[in-house]
């Protein structure tokens, strides 16, 4: 995988919707250099996941708000659960792994190499705060309910109140807010989450890793120790989708791999990502990306996977 460099400059990124579910901003326009990039995903169909890339000078704090969300950082795997938040230092290289439907959370980028101090504290004060955050270092760790309201505060500061001084020192005084709140949470050692989540958690990385090999969904609900309908119920909370919609969507994001990475034929890789038949693995594929695993193969390999509607 190719690592793109990303260096980030000090220039206005006007508040926009990329899709409706989809609102970026920077506060760079209200004189805050430092918070370059903020943004709220709650995606209604998966997109293809960014390749591999750092960003130089900054730290990202990204906040999981729904679903269960993997992240490839300096050659580890982390999962992010639902209430969970994710520090990825400067000059790591990173992804996010899927970015499926079902899912939701906050991702802010901090500026750290600002000419003046961050948020324009005193010195000393900037310095502290700076070094707190950075210590952190590469975490997944549990908040508490005050972070996602001061990550919602930001958009609602900059939707409610025009641009003015008054706006600027709202949201300057949001951000240290939710920044200080970061590394309170960081420190406070929040407990992850029940152990019925945990359980489930195993079951989803056994997905994750062999997809075609999942079992009865009836046989997982009574290794967690649950009924069916709690199983379905908790399972969807932690990834966004049912458990047979989650395993679904697993394995045709495997069979994408299998299709431009091997010289398996269909019929193969039908039978070993556990769908009846390859016709039955082309119509999913093709109702999911819009064209069958033949014309993506191809597609693919003659360089034209511009052509295919992302999932």
């Amino acid at each position: 995988m190719i690592t793109m460099k990303t260096k980030v400059k000090n220039r206005s990124l006007p508040e926009r919707k990329v899709t409706d579910d989809n609102c970026i901003v920077s506060l760079e326009d209200d004189s805050i250099p430092c918070i370059t990039h903020l943004q709220y995903h709650h995606p209604h169909r998966t997109y293809s996941p960014a390749a591999l890339h750092r960003h130089q000078g900054c730290i990202e704090l990204f906040y999981c708000q729904r679903g269960s969300i993997v992240f490839h950082c300096a050659g580890k795997e982390l999962t992010v659960l639902p209430g969970e938040l994710i520090i990825i230092p400067q000059e790591i290289d990173h992804h996010l792994a899927d970015n499926k439907s079902g899912i939701a959370y906050y991702d802010l980028v901090l500026r750290l190499d600002t000419p003046k101090p961050i948020l324009k504290l005193p010195r000393k004060e900037a310095a502290l705060l700076k070094r707190s955050v950075s210590e952190i270092g590469l975490r997944v760790f549990r908040v508490s309910k005050e972070t996602p309201r001061l990550f919602r505060s930001l958009f609602e500061i900059r939707r409610t109140t025009g641009p003015s001084l008054y706006r600027t020192l709202l949201l300057r005084a949001a951000a240290l807010q939710l920044l200080l709140q970061i590394v309170r949470d960081s420190r406070a050692g929040i407990p992850s989450g029940d152990s019925s989540a945990k359980r489930i958690e195993t079951i989803i990385r056994e997905i994750r890793g062999a997809p075609g090999e999942t079992g009865d969904l009836m046989e997982m609900a009574q290794r967690c120790g649950m009924c069916y309908a709690i199983f379905s119920n908790t399972f969807r909370k932690i990834t966004g989708l049912p458990p047979h919609a989650f395993i679904l969507a697993e394995r045709l994001a495997k069979a994408r791999g299998l299709l431009t990475g091997t010289g398996l034929s269909i019929t193969r890789i039908a039978h070993d990502l556990g769908f009846y038949s390859s016709q039955h693995f082309s119509a999913r594929f093709k109702r999911v990306y819009n064209v069958t695993p033949v014309k993506f193969r191809n597609a693919n390999r003659a360089g034209r996977s511009s052509n295919v509607r992302s999932f």
